[in-house]
């Protein structure tokens, strides 16, 4: 049966960057929510000022990619650090839905990615804004594919997301 020790390693796997901000996951909690227990994340969105423009930084990423694990990072100072506890989901779904929470923070870390590689006011987002897991209460979303879609609506993370010009 999957533990919290279990979801503690995929959400610190989980770390959504940026050029100019990452959200990184700090820790997980039980809180009581009208009488019932869920489980909640605290995550903190660091903002940085980098020593190159946007479109310097994402020409070298396609000139010479890089993992942060290996320690190429870029040239930058911490502008802010700006940390909240989110409500995730009741703590009841972690024993029986485990595969599907899975799921679920692979897209999400790939959504939120592309928010904080495009979204021209990243600087305004906090935590709340990204951790949107109303996908999980649809039983019927159960893939990588499912979730990505679902966060990409306009309610959840769209509103965040650039949108492809239509030619009229």
């Amino acid at each position: 049966m999957p533990t919290i020790a279990d979801l503690n390693e995929i959400l610190r796997g989980t770390i959504p960057r940026g050029p100019t901000a990452s959200l990184e996951y700090v820790d997980l909690m039980h809180v009581t929510v009208k009488g019932d227990l869920y489980l909640s994340a605290t995550y903190r969105i660091i903002l940085w000022d980098l020593a190159e423009t946007k479109e310097e930084y994402q020409q070298r990423l396609r000139d010479e990619p890089f993992s942060y694990n290996q320690g190429r990072r870029l040239s930058a100072t911490i502008r802010d650090v700006i940390e909240y506890d989110v409500t995730l989901f009741p703590a009841s779904m972690l024993k029986d839905q485990f595969p599907r929470i899975t799921q679920f923070f692979k897209a999400w870390e790939k959504v939120v990615t592309e928010v904080l590689e495009s979204y021209s006011q990243v600087n305004e987002l906090r935590p709340p804004d990204l951790l949107n897991t109303t996908p999980l209460d649809r039983k019927t979303f159960q893939s990588v594919e499912d979730f990505d879609t679902a966060l990409r609506q306009k309610s959840r993370l769209g509103r965040y997301l650039k949108l492809p010009l239509l030619n009229h």
